[in-house]
């Protein structure tokens, strides 16, 4: 249970924090030079709204919070999945709480063959990965 607590603080916090240091370094004129991507900001909206599912946070919040209620119980369940909770609700809880603050969201990894991405992306993938993986695990060995 742990784990999941930890991801669920440490994920939003890391993600708004290297965000707003991104945006300001940017305004200021000085962006990290990378061999195979770069450093810039791209707003959007995450899928959710762009589809025009959600329409008001709290909306947003009461999905978020029906997951995190199913994420704790599988958790509970099949304790090994607590790590990949962690991270999946810690990145969509960045994401939730940067859309109901500012509308958009803050994405700041571009790469020339993927899609632009954050931290709390990358969280998600990672944390929806570990979760496939342990539950796999442990219905294999039931």
């Amino acid at each position: 249970m742990l784990p999941l607590i930890i991801g669920c603080l440490l994920v939003p916090a890391a993600d708004q924090a290297i965000k707003r240091l991104v945006e300001r370094r940017l305004r200021s004129g000085i962006a990290p030079d990378l061999q195979i991507g770069a450093v810039r900001v791209v707003e959007s909206q995450i899928w959710l709204v762009r589809g025009k599912l959600v329409q008001h946070p709290a909306v947003l919040w009461t999905i978020w919070l029906t997951c995190a209620a199913l994420l704790t119980a599988l958790t509970l369940a099949v304790p090994a999945c607590g790590a990949g909770a962690g991270l999946l609700l810690g990145g969509s809880a960045s994401h939730a709480l940067e859309t109901s603050i500012r509308g958009r969201i803050c994405d700041y990894i571009c790469l020339p063959f993927w899609p632009a991405f954050n931290l709390a992306d990358a969280a998600i993938t990672v944390g929806a990965i570990g979760i496939a993986v342990s539950a796999a695990q442990f219905l294999a060995a039931a």
